[in-house]
């Protein structure tokens, strides 16, 4: 998992098992060559992920929750979460409980990022109102 592409880690939601699962099917039955079988994971990868990136509607979602961390790991540009007891909100206003939730993420590609440069552009602001309110502080 850790040599995956970011457009990879696709394959491991349940549409990407369950193509696995068939091609594998597939290939065992010879009815689909193994080059083929890599051509079309390939393909998925870069359509999921090209759908999921030039999609406003899915780009602009945005979902806030409240839960207890039980586990958070960081490797290769992803990041896990186990949350417990967590409580979500939708943009939409709809409401979700659940005892346990696991989150998977993928660091954005900043070239991919339709407003990277705005957003680096606020950090920035917000990193000198930062330091100016610190040199006052210092100052009194």
């Amino acid at each position: 998992m850790a040599n995956l592409s970011a457009a990879q880690h696709y394959r491991q939601t349940t549409i990407g098992q369950t193509l696995i699962d068939t091609l594998d099917g597939l290939v065992q039955e010879h009815r689909l060559e193994p080059q083929l079988y890599s051509a079309v994971l390939r393909h998925f990868d870069r359509i999921i992920a090209d759908v999921f990136r030039e999609n406003v509607r899915l780009q602009r979602k945005q979902m806030k929750f409240k839960a207890r961390c039980q586990t958070y790991r960081f490797f290769d540009d992803r990041w896990f979460w186990l949350l417990t007891r967590a409580s979500l909100k939708t943009d939409g206003g709809r409401r979700f409980e659940s005892e346990h939730v696991k989150v998977y993420a993928v660091a954005a590609d900043p070239k991919n990022t339709a407003d990277s440069e705005e957003e680096t552009k606020l950090h920035r602001k917000g990193q000198e109102k930062k330091k100016a309110r610190r040199s006052k502080a210092e100052l009194r």
